[in-house]
Formats: C-alpha cells, sequence, structure tokens
C-alpha cells in the first residue's frame, strides 16, 4: 500500500479538525486521505496533537491479542497517548454526554516505577519487569469517534486518537509478578449482569508481552516511557458496549472491583 503523502496527511488533520467541530459523531475519512496502514495512522494522530500534550499520564495498547495482531497484519499492537483527564480512580463518574459509542473492556495495566526511554538497543523481558512498579485491574472506557463505530477499521481509530475515552484504576494485583496474568481470572458485569468472562488462548493478550512490545516500538519510533505512567495492555474479557446511566463493574477474585458509572445526562 502507498504511503499517504504530507499533504494528504495535512488533509486529513484538516478533516478531523472540520469534524470535531461539529460535536457529531465523525464521518469517514474521505478516501483521498484515508489511512490504510498504522504507520500513516500514527503520522495523523501525532499531527493532531498540542504540543502542550507532550508529556502523557499513560498509554494503551489495543487490538493486542495474538490473534488481533496477526489478522491485522501486524507485528506489534497499536498504541496510543492518554494525556490530562483520561486516568481516573476508582469508582469514577464519567459524562455519558461525551461518549459517541461506549465500549467497556476489563483490562490489566501496569505503573512504571522506572521509564524506559528511546536507546539503540531492544528491551528485554527483563528489563520490562524490572521497570514495573505495580500491576492494576482497570476498566478502559472506549470512546469510539465515528458514527460507523469500529467498522471504519483500525487505521482511522487510530489516526483519529484510538478511541481514547477515560481508563478507571482499579486495585492492585498484589502478585503480579508471580502469576501468569494471561490466566487472572475477570468477569465484566453491566447493572448488575454478567456479559463476559476472561478470555481464552490466542484472543487473550500478555500483559507483560504487550508492556514489552509496547516499549521496543516506541524507542524504535523515538519515544520513551517514563516513571509513574500508566499502560493499559488490551481486553482481558469481551469489550461490550454500555449505554449512559449503565454502570460497568469489572471483578477479579482476590483482587478486587473495578467500578465505572456512565451518566445519563446529555
Amino acid at each position: 500500500m502507498a504511503q499517504l503523502t504530507d499533504d494528504q496527511v495535512a488533509n486529513a488533520v484538516a478533516f478531523l479538525a472540520r469534524a470535531r467541530a461539529s460535536e457529531a459523531p465523525l464521518p469517514a475519512f474521505p478516501e483521498d486521505c484515508r489511512p490504510t496502514t498504522i504507520d500513516d495512522a500514527y503520522r495523523i494522530a501525532q499531527a493532531t496533537r498540542s504540543p502542550a500534550d507532550e508529556r502523557p499520564d499513560g498509554w494503551k495498547a489495543g487490538a493486542s491479542s495474538p490473534a488481533q495482531v496477526r489478522d491485522a497484519g501486524l507485528a506489534t499492537p497499536p498504541v496510543a497517548p492518554l494525556f490530562a483527564g483520561v486516568l481516573r480512580a476508582s469508582p469514577a463518574d464519567l459524562d455519558g454526554a461525551k461518549y459517541h459509542l461506549c465500549v467497556i473492556e476489563a483490562e490489566v495495566a501496569f505503573r512504571l516505577a522506572a521509564g524506559l526511554p528511546a536507546r539503540a538497543a531492544p528491551y528485554t523481558m527483563a528489563e520490562v519487569r524490572d521497570a514495573v512498579g505495580d500491576a492494576h485491574l482497570v476498566i478502559e472506557a472506549v470512546n469510539f469517534p465515528f458514527a460507523d463505530g469500529p467498522s471504519v477499521g483500525l487505521p482511522s481509530i487510530v489516526a483519529s486518537g484510538f478511541a481514547v475515552g477515560n481508563l478507571i484504576i482499579g486495585p492492585t494485583i498484589d502478585d503480579w509478578a508471580a502469576r501468569d496474568l494471561r490466566t487472572l481470572d475477570v468477569e465484566l458485569l453491566i447493572d448488575g449482569e454478567r456479559v463476559a468472562r476472561g478470555l481464552q488462548g490466542d484472543a487473550r493478550c500478555d500483559p507483560l508481552g504487550v508492556l514489552l512490545a509496547m516499549a521496543n516500538d516506541l524507542s524504535a519510533r523515538g519515544f520513551g516511557l517514563e516513571a509513574g505512567q500508566v499502560v493499559t495492555t488490551g481486553a482481558a474479557a469481551a469489550p461490550t458496549p454500555a449505554r449512559p446511566g449503565q454502570t460497568a463493574v469489572v471483578r477479579s477474585a482476590g483482587v478486587g472491583e473495578v467500578v465505572a458509572r456512565l451518566s445519563a445526562g446529555g
């Protein structure tokens, strides 16, 4: 696939600015500047960011299970920064009016105690483990901005900010270093009804593996992870839509629960 020209990237950025000004769900990118690769999506996303957004509070990975990475033809999961106001403590009351399409994901996130700056040599798993301060059970409240939802395709979603809504930080997983986080038992409830349990096999991401891939992908592109940042790693249970007025709970036996309430206002 041909790479977008600089002019096409500029047209895509201008399209996003115009579309967002209406505060309505976004139409699809015009065909003449629509990204078809993750590299072009990153170029568009980077060009839309304000200089004031240079230091994110965290990062997210998405489409991060082995099956999703393989099906997308990628080497590593796509990532996006999480800027001020995205991270919230549980229980969290979220503004339902800002969500075009809210999808709830149960995830494992890491808070870094040490940085993983850009460098020439790839990071090892041991180095990544040593950089982790603690692990948390979290909810990612994804906000798909397009009128056609996720059907617009992964490059368009990444280019428009990777559907960042809020990340709700729940309890620590005290023994995270001693357990296989791919098998952490999780359940997702909407208004008290269990709607999803932990994904299995290639449909389930490996949180530490995702963190390693992210550290090396960002490093290769001249970025680094910093101490204090929170990195969330992708869905541990089937992502499930939620409507304004509903409450989402993610639970894990022996760990605790994360709560996100989506207001009905708007």
